[in-house]
């Protein structure tokens, strides 16, 4: 039988003190902050696709799309989840998770 506590399921606590459904909702805002952050360039990179013939997509619109992943990249790596898990860490892990997962992704 295995131990829930060793394995990381179920909310359980993970190397670092963020237990896996933390880490799930760390991760889920971190995703919104980098959409939030490159919408402009989700924006060009969609007025591109819907102007151009969509075979041509590929080649003409590759400079918005290299930038939309650029900008992507700067806010979805190991680094800025690390980050997030040092803040949600220092804000006592609260168990009020939802409210906690707003604090932690606007300080």
């Amino acid at each position: 039988m295995s131990d829930a506590s060793s394995s990381g399921v179920s909310g359980s606590p993970i190397k670092g003190g963020v237990s896996k459904r933390a880490e799930s909702g760390l991760r889920y805002m971190m995703v919104e902050e980098a959409r939030r952050r490159c919408a402009s360039m989700f924006e060009a990179y969609a007025s591109c696709t819907s102007t151009t013939f969509f075979l041509a997509v590929p080649w003409s619109c590759r400079g918005d799309l290299d930038a939309l992943n650029a900008c992507l990249h700067r806010y979805t790596t190991d680094a800025v989840l690390d980050e997030y898990k040092r803040r949600w860490i220092a804000a006592g892990a609260p168990s009020d998770f939802k409210e906690a997962l707003k604090k932690v992704a606007s300080s």
